[in-house]
């Protein structure tokens, strides 16, 4: 009787301790700092404690525990690191922008206590086309959990520096979904962006070859020539800027838009070629010929819609036409030229759809078209 009341404390104190090990580790209203961590856990002595032959054997002893040495001047943060997360929604190109967000924000409070992670998913997508990432994934799920601080995509990050500055009370913070704060990244240079969203060295050098294939198939091996890459994003978006823009009525581009737009590197480029992509075959089949014939040396879908491929190519020309949506937003961007924006004469609104239009209000270099 005395054994199995005696087993029944152990059990119980040990479910207790158990319990109150998970209720720390995710309490976001539980100060954790290290000095209440150290002296809680008294059975480790610190790498950095002074060990000699009677510490050491007191350690090893069965009775005699030796409790860490303590600094005066200990970092006050929180010792878990809070937790800075954007979540994996949309496309390919919604989730380069969300990684794009994600990392400005946290090179903005760097001090803070903040580590950035993306989902598993979005770090296995990124990868293929990104490969030295400087952001590690957290387990897929973390953003069904209740999140109590959110960072809305359109708003200034000003408002929220008290989340970052005031950590004491560890509480993750999320990114809204479909962030794509463009004003953020411009802000913080375009060129570091590219430094750390590297394309795979694979995918770049497949790509120049194909672009100095075009050359000899014009003629133009011997030349410089100035590469054009033309994007129209379709399919299910036309139903999306309806669903989400209906009161402004918006008008899809057709071939006039591109056509208009093609006009204007031709009056400034002698040798040029023209890459146009779209996944919307029933667009190309109304409006592809009509691009082809303004042009004579226009290529259309070289690698057969293969979306990484695609985008290092958008990303390897010299300039841009683009309608809207991420995808050829983050093309034109990564290239650095000239980009001819289709104005949808929307509100901006810090999504994918005006993603372009924002952009050309900040950048010189890129000019909306209607």
């Amino acid at each position: 009787m005395f054994c199995n009341s005696s087993i029944v404390i152990k059990v119980s104190a040990l479910i207790s301790c158990l319990l109150l090990l998970i209720w720390y580790a995710v309490d976001d209203d539980v100060p954790r700092s290290p000095t209440t961590w150290i002296t809680s856990h008294v059975d480790i002595v610190p790498l950095k404690a002074n060990i000699t032959k009677s510490t050491t054997e007191a350690y090893t002893s069965t009775t005699t525990i030796i409790k860490p040495v303590m600094k005066v001047n200990i970092d006050h943060r929180p010792f878990r690191r809070c937790k800075l997360v954007v979540c994996s929604i949309g496309n390919l190109g919604n989730q380069i922008w969300e990684y794009m967000s994600l990392f400005v924000v946290w090179k903005r409070f760097l001090n803070s206590n903040y580590t950035p992670y993306i989902e598993e998913r979005m770090w296995t997508t990124l990868k293929v086309l990104f490969p030295k990432l400087s952001i590690m994934p957290t387990w897929n799920g973390i953003c069904n959990i209740y999140r109590r601080r959110i960072i809305p995509r359109n708003n200034n990050l000003s408002d929220y520096e008290r989340w970052f500055t005031n950590d004491r009370y560890c509480q993750d913070i999320f990114l809204e979904e479909y962030s794509s704060r463009y004003d953020d990244v411009i802000e913080y240079g375009v060129d570091e962006i590219r430094k750390e969203m590297k394309y795979d060295e694979g995918l770049v050098q497949d790509c120049q070859m194909v672009l100095q294939g075009f050359k000899t198939r014009f003629g133009l091996e011997n030349e410089t020539v100035t590469f054009i890459g033309l994007h129209y994003r379709g399919t299910d978006y036309v139903n999306h800027l309806n669903i989400n823009y209906g009161n402004y009525n918006p008008k899809i581009p057709d071939y006039h838009y591109y056509t208009k737009a093609m006009d204007y590197f031709m009056k400034k480029y002698q040798n040029i070629i023209f890459i146009l992509l779209s996944i919307d075959i029933q667009w190309l089949n109304t409006n592809a010929q009509f691009i082809e014939s303004k042009g004579k040396n226009v290529i259309v879908n070289p690698y057969i819609n293969d979306r990484d491929h695609d985008l290092v190519l958008l990303s390897n020309c010299n300039h841009s036409i683009i309608n809207y949506g991420s995808y050829g937003v983050t093309g034109a961007l990564f290239n650095g030229g000239e980009t001819i924006v289709y104005d949808l004469k929307l509100p901006l609104d810090h999504r994918g759809s005006t993603l372009a239009m924002g952009i050309a209000e900040i950048l010189e270099n890129w000019y909306l078209l209607h």
